[in-house]
């Protein structure tokens, strides 16, 4: 089966590129240009068509520049004119040079416009504009006007409903039919011990099929769905057996690491997904159904183990290690940071397992503090139900290694409250100094090296009573007619002297 390269990633990437093009909005027709610069560079020459459409409209957007910025002279409007007429004769030639083309014999632009649906007057003024006189600025807007009408039926719709409408409107279906090939495939591949060429190559040409479909559906949740349906990626218990995987073993061993008969059996999928640049879209979901409460502990295993499978490889890509046995063999951007704080939102088995995981291999996500703290809360959160069992076993937990006991909360709190003893407990406060120091050098209120945490002053002695109720200051006049404040509670008789 025959695949065609498109510039575009995905039908709805088209779609929106088209309706941001014919929209009445200058700022989306702006950035639909952005995005069709952005095809050019990924394939030699786009469909006719879309190149065409693009220089109609950035000669609209040239335009509306132009008249935003001053009033038209001379000289703008036949720049204008020139700009319209080289877009428009572009558009004629292009247009009738696939006829010309297709057709060996000689035939005139008049005849093959009327084959094409072109209205005639395009021609007209098309020669015009080659050999004699550009037409005017009105009659030029309008033949651009028509051209973008005429390519709009021609190209992008017929390009939207192109090929088979089954497959683009029931998507899921050949999806899944496709899927169920693949499976049947692969089997025949793997059960045989020297595989013949003939089944290499009907695999090969099901992972067209499979390449051509994501890229025009791209993984979205319906297609999404559709693979983590019991029977294809998470496969059920005849499909396991038939790759000699016990799902009993499967769910009682420790660790999330899939069998290697069962990531090798899905290898060439999972490789064409990471050619298309849908790993990280893929993560995403898993993870999501990891967090999710509604699948059955064999579904939820897989799950967690596709999971795990796909980050392993995804870091090990990133940090340029490759090898025949590993997933991928080129980088991808992973949202590590979104994945660890979705899956400490729902704290499980397997997602706290996974993120002690991610927090040990992506080191540049969280600042070493954060990272240690969040580390340790989950081994005690995960050492304090038996249920727990550390998933991971090529990596054994810090618990494991260091046989380390963890307290809870209230336990750290009695161990360092103190035990009451009423005639020992006296709280902070201010006491009379022995020590000679010239006071007078000291701000009223601060003693040297004390941290002040009191609105007012307050003075103990020895014989402080628990009752002591509010201070307050007292002015009074000296020998020398001086002004001194003192201290006073309420229920104490003498004052001390500042």
């Amino acid at each position: 089966m025959a695949v065609t390269q498109t510039a575009w990633s995905t039908r709805k990437e088209f779609e929106e590129v088209y309706q941001e093009l014919y929209s009445n909005d200058w700022k989306k027709q702006k950035h639909a240009l952005g995005r069709i610069s952005v095809w050019k560079s990924r394939i030699p020459r786009l469909p006719t068509g879309i190149e065409n459409t693009a220089a109609l409209i950035g000669a609209m957007l040239e335009h509306r520049t132009e008249m935003t910025a001053g009033p038209m002279d001379g000289e703008l409007n036949q720049k204008l004119r020139n700009l319209y007429g080289l877009a428009l004769i572009r558009f004629v030639n292009d247009i009738t040079e696939e006829r010309k083309v297709k057709c060996p014999i000689r035939n005139n632009l008049m005849s093959i416009a009327k084959k094409l649906n072109l209205p005639q007057w395009l021609v007209v003024l098309r020669h015009n504009a080659t050999h004699r006189e550009l037409p005017s600025l009105d009659m030029i807007t309008d033949a651009v006007e028509c051209s973008l009408k005429y390519l709009k039926e021609h190209c992008w719709e017929k390009q939207l409903n192109c090929d088979n409408p089954d497959f683009y409107q029931h998507s899921p279906k050949y999806f899944r039919r496709t899927l169920i090939e693949y499976q049947q495939k692969q089997f025949m591949v793997l059960q045989m011990s020297a595989a013949s060429k003939s089944n290499k190559r009907n695999k090969n040409m099901v992972l067209e099929s499979l390449d051509k479909t994501l890229r025009i559906t791209g993984l979205s949740p319906v297609i999404l769905s559709v693979l983590l349906e019991e029977g294809y990626l998470i496969s059920n218990v005849e499909q396991l057996k038939a790759l000699d995987i016990n799902p009993d073993d499967l769910l009682s061993q420790n660790g999330l690491w899939l069998p290697e008969n069962l990531v090798t059996f899905w290898m060439p999928f999972l490789q064409v997904v990471h050619r298309l640049n849908f790993t990280p879209v893929l993560a995403t979901h898993l993870m999501d159904c990891v967090c999710s409460d509604d699948f059955t502990p064999l579904t939820a295993r897989l799950i967690a183990g596709w999971l795990m499978t796909i980050l392993f490889n995804a870091h090990q890509a990133n940090q340029m290690k490759f090898d025949k046995d590993l997933l991928y063999d080129k980088p991808c951007t992973m949202p590590w940071q979104t994945l660890i704080e979705q899956a400490i939102k729902v704290p499980k088995a397997y997602t706290l397992n996974l993120v002690l995981w991610m927090l040990n291999e992506q080191n540049d996500n969280l600042m070493d503090l954060q990272r240690n703290n969040l580390q340790d809360l989950i081994t005690i959160y995960l050492a304090q139900d038996s249920s727990f069992e550390n998933c991971l076993s090529k990596d054994k937990t810090k618990q494991n290694e260091n046989n380390i006991k963890f307290h809870t909360v209230e336990e750290i709190l009695q161990l360092q409250s103190p035990k009451k003893d009423n005639s020992s407990f006296l709280p902070k406060s201010w006491h009379i100094s022995t020590d000679a120091i010239d006071w007078r050098k000291c701000p009223l209120g601060c003693i040297p090296q004390e941290n002040l945490t009191y609105t007012n002053l307050e003075f103990l002695d020895e014989d402080y009573e628990p009752s002591l109720k509010k201070k307050r200051k007292m002015p009074e006049s000296n020998q020398n007619g001086q002004t001194e404040y003192s201290l006073q509670t309420d229920n104490s008789e003498g004052l001390e002297i500042l």
